[in-house]
């Protein structure tokens, strides 16, 4: 899903880049940031309201077609797709300002040299947009990636198997069990503190191991990208 939905804001971006009334454009971003301002609380109250067997907008539009309705709020294989999309129609809008601001930063001259010499509109995003919008896209991926391997929380949604698991879920469960550790060493006797405390200890050298080992994969990524960072950071600052 991370690599199917990373792509989505500079599509989208793309698409209103290429708006060419700035009325249309104005209210197309308006309406599609809006939905990043909405409280989860809503968001869910929203997908309730849409995806209820009782009277809800799909089930009705699945029955006037003569389906029959689908529960979809308690449905496992349904549960993934809801989740992932949702956010994705929530931080649409949003994730594409800052690719507008590089597709915008664009000088227009290079635009018209390529009309000039018969590009078309693909030839010109491949030839002109794409590159000249590497070091945000470059930047972009690498937040992104820090972003979904520093996570937890959706491979505890996710997965149930443990031999499935990341470590981000790996080192939350072992911090959980070393506090609940601490709150029991007050019931103990002195020989069942001192076999927990040694454990403890060895739980503490895991979580270091498994800290520094996490870490790893964003330090060899880093190098690759730092070239582009502070281009890409800076797109559409203006300079004081």
């Amino acid at each position: 899903y991370g690599l199917a939905t990373f792509p989505l804001p500079i599509i989208f971006a793309l698409i209103i880049n290429e708006i060419k009334s700035k009325q249309v454009k104005k209210l197309v971003q308006t309406i599609t940031y809006a939905p990043h301002f909405i409280s989860v609380v809503v968001l869910v109250s929203m997908i309730n309201l849409f995806f209820t067997t009782q009277n809800g907008f799909v089930n009705n539009v699945i029955e006037f077609f003569g389906g029959e309705p689908y529960d979809f709020l308690t449905s496992s294989s349904a549960f993934s797709h809801m989740y992932v999309w949702s956010d994705v129609w929530q931080s649409l809008g949003w994730n594409c300002i800052i690719y507008v601001a590089a597709l915008s930063s664009v000088d227009p001259a290079l635009h018209e040299a390529a009309e000039i010499d018969g590009c078309n509109e693909f030839r010109q995003f491949l030839s002109i947009a794409l590159p000249l919008s590497k070091p945000i896209i470059a930047v972009i991926a690498l937040y992104y990636a820090f972003g979904k391997w520093n996570s937890y929380y959706t491979a505890l949604l996710y997965l149930k198997k443990q031999q499935y698991w990341s470590l981000q879920l790996v080192l939350r469960n072992i911090l959980i069990a070393n506090e609940t550790a601490i709150s029991e060493l007050a019931n103990m006797n002195s020989a069942e503190q001192d076999y927990l405390i040694k454990k403890m200890y060895m739980v503490r050298a895991m979580k270091y191991a498994v800290i520094l080992v996490a870490s790893i994969p964003m330090l060899i990524l880093y190098p690759f990208v730092s070239k582009y960072f502070t281009q890409g950071v800076m797109v559409g600052s203006v300079k004081g």
